[in-house]
């Protein structure tokens, strides 16, 4: 993922997922960003397996799409 940020400084990013292994499923870290210039982070924590679907019920927001 990517995103552009118009002042430079120092940024809590946070990530959630619902297969994210973290406590409710979030993971933050924090980095600093100057001029523009490119900034990776990388997950600690792991992923759970995707749960398998069985019918469209299973994830009805699905149906929709």
């Amino acid at each position: 993922m990517s995103f552009d940020t118009p002042v430079t400084g120092r940024y809590k990013v946070t990530v959630w997922h619902p297969q994210l292994l973290a406590d409710e499923n979030r993971e933050a870290q924090i980095v600093d960003v100057q001029n523009a210039v490119q900034v990776t982070a990388q997950l600690t924590s792991r992923m759970d397996e995707a749960p398998a679907q069985e019918s469209d019920d299973d994830f009805d927001f699905l149906s929709e799409y």
